[in-house]
């Protein structure tokens, strides 16, 4: 990695390898000024993530959470709906995110050294796209858990109090129970089949005929973030506005 970094001196690194190793290598970016798109979940805890955000902003670096879900045509038509009023103020989301992973207590799912667990593997993304489609801030969050014998959540629920809102957001490691989101308003709903990699969503308006939206160009959907990215750093940014440091 350092003679990567050294000799290639790249425009970016992306860093896609388990979540341990995500703080490790970001800091070693930051050490030869290069700018940084890292994956989810970026970090392990707070202390590790204000300490890379605050080195970025001493050095003027660029660096990214790689939340892609965000950057999708299908979430960001979602955004829209729900920001010009379509569906009037949000009452509540739901948003689940179920998957049957492989037992092996070694596999980065389920090791504690490798950064496992449901909460940075899988509820993140729940987290990361109800909380920027609804757009409201978060007062208060409360959960359950169920341990895995490793030690790692393996299945959870949690519920959000945004300001004038409540989303729940469930996921679990052990059964391939669902992928779907809706956020409902006053005046109607929307669903999001698949919504972590949301390719459709449908708007469903009282009183109106329903609205189906399908994105029928993204064929790699990472390009948008890497693009994102790319703006960014021409601009001379340290943060993107759509996952900026603070969330």
């Amino acid at each position: 990695y350092v003679r990567m970094l050294e000799q290639e001196k790249p425009d970016c690194v992306y860093i896609g390898v388990t979540t341990n190793a995500h703080f490790e290598l970001t800091m070693l970016c930051l050490d030869h000024g290069v700018p940084v798109i890292c994956e989810k979940a970026m970090f392990t805890n707070s202390r590790d993530a204000e300490t890379v955000f605050r080195r970025a902003q001493e050095q003027g670096v660029f660096v990214m959470e790689a939340m892609w879900s965000r950057f999708l045509p299908a979430s960001a038509q979602v955004r829209d709906w729900i920001r010009t009023g379509r569906i009037g103020r949000v009452i509540m989301g739901d948003m689940m995110l179920c998957c049957d992973m492989p037992r092996d207590p070694d596999n980065r799912y389920f090791s504690p050294e490798l950064g496992g667990g449901a909460a940075y593997d899988l509820t993140v993304y729940p987290y990361e796209l109800m909380t920027w489609w609804i757009g409201q801030e978060v007062q208060a969050v409360s959960g359950q858990a169920v341990w895995h014998q490793t030690g790692v959540d393996e299945t959870e629920i949690l519920v959000l109090k945004l300001e004038d809102a409540l989303a729940s957001l469930r996921t679990t490691f052990m059964r391939r129970a669902g992928d779907r989101a809706e956020i409902h308003g006053e005046n109607g709903y929307i669903v999001v089949p698949g919504a972590h990699r949301a390719s459709e969503c449908s708007l469903y308006e009282d009183g109106k005929e329903p609205v189906h939206f399908v994105d029928d160009r993204t064929g790699n959907g990472f390009v948008y973030e890497v693009e994102e990215a790319m703006r960014c750093i021409r601009a001379g940014l340290t943060e993107s506005p759509v996952i900026p440091h603070r969330d």
